[in-house]
């Protein structure tokens, strides 16, 4: 696509709008279908909007999809905390949650 940082600005901000409402609309999403349904398709979804970026050439629909990714993340994100803190393992499960994000941040560091 040759997108200066401004263009690739623009996307990581279409993704964020995309988290913003799905962080606001979760809430009823959760009500109308279940964890294992909004998972799986918050999955694909940002699946799809993970290869996006490779296939898509018009940036106009890329920053429709990164929306969509953004929603399909924060709803992961949101599905993943709920299940970790039920139960009796909560400490382990959401250590292990945690260490992909730790390791990541460890590893842009350098």
């Amino acid at each position: 696509m040759g997108l200066d940082s401004v263009g690739y600005g623009i996307l990581f901000g279409c993704m964020g709008a995309g988290a913003v409402a799905g962080a606001i609309y979760l809430p009823e999403m959760q009500r109308r279908f279940s964890k294992d349904s909004l998972a799986l398709g918050a999955t694909i979804l940002f699946a799809a909007a993970t290869v996006a970026p490779a296939e898509i050439r018009d940036f106009g629909w890329l920053c429709l999809v990164m929306v969509a990714g953004g929603a399909a993340w924060i709803t992961l994100m949101g599905s993943f905390n709920i299940a970790t803190q039920s139960g009796a393992v909560v400490g382990k499960s959401a250590s292990v949650g945690a260490l992909p994000i730790d390791i990541a941040g460890q590893h842009g560091r350098r």
